[in-house]
């Protein structure tokens, strides 16, 4: 059987980036086979991951795709040194599984280290990986030190393409879509709607981002739309709480579709992300492929956004957001859709198929080592 044109992927994430790339090099005719667990034990996939290498292996494949190491996580051993100390350790032979296989490995850095805690040393965990990895790919160039500093020898540059495909109303013109929007989701037509879409994680700010839409003072007609798995219990009840009885804050703590996705956004006049840190965010990206300003911390690792896509504030400023959305909240009508053409101008540079090219041409260029 034939090893070429063949990559498995790991793991599966219903993250669109995955989606996007991996439509396009199978319209290329590659063959992609996403690494899922054969049991619903996530205890059994994990011991069962090297040996599902060898199976893959015998297949014909020759190309691993690492995105995210999360799924290694064993909910139970995170209170047990032992236990994190061992899974590390599988993971490291998991890595060496596949270079005496004959896997080359290929590593896309979406986080330089992990935001939830996986192994018990995740730093010394991702020089590992970086070591076996033929190739890591960064999204933007503001990772390169970070990723140089891990350890990380053949790094490249390859960006995320556009979600302007992802499925939204069927009305062409924005304004069109925005009513339709805000109809379906019983907004007024004159309230100032922010939404946070994505998965909810405690770096991502979402309780300071309720607390801040609760202080602004009542007679203003804003309304915060947060829509995004939350599996931390904790993370939810904090949010609720500092929701509280507060009408203006609609909270769907749950996995939304694309569909829904693209409904908050339409809807939206700015989509706010407080990332208390960030390498990179296909939330960000999402909202602005649809033409909707942000306001988010002004990292690094987003200084390849021009500032005129939306309002910033610095990452160490305690009153930060509450001046970017004070400063939002008063901008002119002509400011805002000023800012919406220049995120829909910034997002046109956006494009899956020369993203798809790049990949392939990496991954050709692993495999003929």
């Amino acid at each position: 059987m034939t090893s070429q044109r063949r990559v498995l992927v790991t793991p599966r994430d219903l993250n669109p980036y995955q989606t996007q790339l991996y439509g396009t090099l199978a319209a290329e005719g590659w063959v992609v086979h996403y690494c899922e667990g054969l049991t619903r034990s996530q205890t059994l996939n994990v011991v069962a991951k090297p040996l599902m290498l060898v199976w893959h292996r015998v297949q014909g494949f020759r190309l691993l795709h690492v995105h995210w190491i999360y799924d290694f996580a064993v909910p139970w051993a995170q209170s047990s040194l032992i236990a994190a100390r061992a899974l590390q350790l599988w993971f490291r032979l998991y890595l060496a599984t596949a270079r005496l296989l004959g896997i080359k490995v290929v590593w896309t850095a979406h986080n330089v280290l992990p935001h939830a805690k996986v192994f018990h040393n995740d730093r010394i965990a991702r020089q590992h990986l970086v070591a076996e990895a033929e190739a890591v790919i960064a999204l933007s160039e503001s990772s390169i030190p970070a990723l140089t500093a891990l350890g990380a020898r053949n790094v490249r540059v390859i960006p995320f393409g556009s979600y302007r495909q992802i499925p939204a109303s069927p009305d062409d013109v924005a304004s069109d879509r925005t009513a339709s929007a805000r109809q379906v989701l019983r907004l007024d037509a004159t309230d100032f709607v922010a939404v946070f879409v994505g998965r909810i994680e405690p770096y991502k700010g979402v309780e300071q981002l309720v607390r801040s839409i609760v202080r602004i003072d009542t007679t203003r007609k804003v309304r915060l739309l947060v829509g995004g798995e939350c599996k931390s219990a904790q993370l939810r009840s904090s949010i609720e709480a500092s929701a509280g009885t507060d009408a203006r804050v609609r909270l769907q703590l749950e996995w939304l579709t694309d569909a829904d996705v693209s409904l908050y956004l339409d809807a939206a006049d700015v989509a706010i992300f407080p990332f208390e840190c960030v390498t990179n965010s296909s939330s960000i990206a999402l909202a602005l492929c649809h033409g909707v300003p942000v306001i988010a911390p002004r990292f690094a690792a987003l200084h390849h956004i021009p500032e005129s896509c939306g309002n910033w504030y610095q990452p160490d400023d305690p009153n930060g957001l509450d001046g970017a959305l004070s400063q939002t909240l008063n901008l002119t009508h002509e400011q805002r859709a000023a800012q919406r053409t220049e995120a829909l101008r910034y997002t046109e540079s956006f494009d899956w198929q020369a993203v798809g090219q790049a990949t392939e041409r990496l991954y050709d260029e692993v495999l003929s080592r």
